[in-house]
């Protein structure tokens, strides 16, 4: 299922049932990052990491391609490893 896909069936759902996979969706989220965060406590306490990094909140659809002139990056790294 598609995102949008995903979207349309969430707003066909009555009012109360959204508000269901809302907070569901919000305590899976909460649970991945209390994960994280716990991952990245114990490499800190280790010494393997300098700093413990905040989640980001930034959304993937933020990025925008940037276009390179030239041979395709993977010819390249096919060349360069031949």
């Amino acid at each position: 299922m598609t995102p949008q896909e995903f979207l349309n069936e969430f707003y066909k759902m009555p009012p109360v049932e959204q508000k269901e996979v809302l907070e569901t969706l919000s305590e899976e989220l909460s649970e991945a990052q209390a994960e994280d965060l716990r991952i990245q406590k114990a490499l800190f306490d280790a010494g393997l990491l300098r700093e413990i990094k905040s989640p980001r909140r930034r959304r993937l659809g933020d990025f925008k391609a940037v276009k390179i002139e030239g041979k395709p990056i993977s010819e390249t790294i096919i060349e360069d490893r031949r």
